[in-house]
């Protein structure tokens, strides 16, 4: 039961993580700065990516309507 009343003591994640994960927070250098200005474009590829891989194993989606 310790551990679980040492998790209950801790500050649950709130919006500084989320704002950490999606890079929302003003950047602090130069690297820093290239790092948030090629995650967004790096997202975008691996999304159209996953959806271009699900269209070949799976085929298009059912409001793209029927195959001819």
């Amino acid at each position: 039961m310790r551990g679980f009343e040492e998790a209950a003591r801790r500050p649950r994640a709130g919006p500084g993580r989320l704002r950490r994960l999606l890079l929302l927070r003003p950047p602090d250098g130069g690297p820093a700065q290239a790092v948030r200005v090629l995650s967004w474009p790096a997202l975008a590829f691996n999304g159209a990516l996953a959806w271009w891989v699900s269209m070949v194993v799976d085929g298009p989606p059912a409001f793209f309507g029927p195959d001819p």
